[in-house]
């Protein structure tokens, strides 16, 4: 990377620069931490355009590698670059992702799958609907009575921020209303450390 394309990522790209930073060989750390492809793709296509060049770097991260799955850390560089190019505010990335999950799950693929849940069989189903998605880190689920549940996330260091972290809040909340949770739904991040995240919900 050359110097200027240092600067540009630090004054255009803070988010990106800081995520990479914090990882151990940056964006070729935890090779074995994937994402499904069609869900990558799902997400990057629907981001915003841009007319501006980006720069290298940024470039290289959204040339996503051929295959069915993509590598973790590439999938979080890329959103964390997609939100300060846009110069997003985290409110701003939260309600993006909100809306992008409901029209997800109304989609053809995924409004099949969800009509067979409640929330109930959401939860009891939710550590093996994420490692259908994703490998290289676990998701442990448990239900709080008939109105809540809690989730803990296990990752290695620093795979995921607290605002990636808070992305995930926001897509399990969308899957809570399509398996027609009532009332008022929220998810909460409520603890999120360097290799563990725990998330709460009622409804």
């Amino acid at each position: 990377m050359t110097s200027a394309s240092a600067d540009e990522l630090g004054s255009r790209y803070p988010r990106l620069q800081e995520y990479l930073g914090a990882l151990p060989g940056g964006a070729a750390a935890y090779p074995d931490c994937l994402a499904r492809r069609g869900v990558v793709e799902a997400v990057l296509s629907a981001l915003p355009h841009f007319t501006d060049p980006a720069p290298q770097p940024v470039v290289e991260l959204l040339t996503m590698p051929r295959g069915a799955w993509i590598p973790e850390v590439v999938f979080n560089a890329a959103i964390l670059a997609m939100a300060d190019r846009a110069r997003w505010s985290e409110t701003q990335i939260l309600a993006w992702h909100r809306a992008l999950n409901r029209k997800l799950f109304r989609g053809p693929v995924y409004r099949a799958i969800m009509a067979f849940f409640t929330p109930r069989l959401l939860l009891e189903r939710g550590a093996s609907r994420w490692s259908a998605f994703h490998a290289g880190t676990t998701l442990e689920v448990s239900a709080e009575g008939d109105h809540g549940g809690t989730a803990v996330l296990r990752h290695p260091p620093h795979l995921f921020t607290p605002l990636l972290l808070r992305i995930y809040a926001e897509a399990f909340g969308a899957a809570l209303e399509h398996a027609r949770a009532t009332g008022r739904i929220v998810v909460e991040l409520a603890e999120a450390g360097e290799s563990s995240a725990r998330f709460v919900a009622r409804w």
